[in-house]
């Protein structure tokens, strides 16, 4: 709806007509505030709903935010246990590789030595078996043959070899 006001009229109908603009003006305004005045209200209303509302929501908010701050906290607090039980294990790691190393050394170092015992023992077996062949066959200490010494086949000294007890 339309409503127009006019500052020009016709002479005869100018008071009627202007009478007439001013009712309908008037109660168009009326309308308009009374529809603005039940407007305002109904707004009153549904703000004073929106509020509530948005005050719950907010609380639920609120509380939902405080909830998960807590299992943050609890979060971070398990990460650091984590982060810190890595470090400990790292260092664990570390030291246990450190060891390895030692241990590896220090078994290349016995193998070498192992090797050096058996050539050594090798010797002395081979030594041993020549010196036992010696005294089994009863020659005297003199007599070198058979021991890389061929010069002089006879030995000076014809001693025996003669074995003492251990006495009382």
């Amino acid at each position: 709806m339309a409503a127009t006001w006019s500052g020009s009229s016709d002479d005869s109908n100018e008071e009627d007509e202007s009478s007439s603009e001013e009712e309908l003006m008037a109660n168009i305004l009326a309308f308009a505030s009374s529809h603005k005045s039940k407007s305002a209200s109904e707004k009153e209303e549904l703000s004073q709903e929106e509020i509530d509302s948005s005050e719950v929501e907010t609380f639920k908010s609120t509380r939902k935010i405080e909830r998960l701050r807590e299992e943050n906290l609890e979060l971070s607090a398990h990460n650091d246990h984590l982060s810190e039980q890595v470090e400990r294990l790292k260092r664990r790691e570390d030291k246990l590789i450190e060891e390895l190393d030692l241990s590896k050394r220090s078994e290349e170092g016995l193998k070498r030595e192992l090797v050096e015992v058996k050539g050594y023992l090798a010797r002395i077996d081979s030594s041993t078996k020549k010196l036992d062949h010696l005294l089994g066959i009863g020659k005297s200490p003199s007599d070198k043959r058979g021991l890389g010494f061929e010069n002089d086949l006879e030995t000076s000294t014809s001693k025996k070899t003669i074995f003492v007890e251990f006495g009382e």
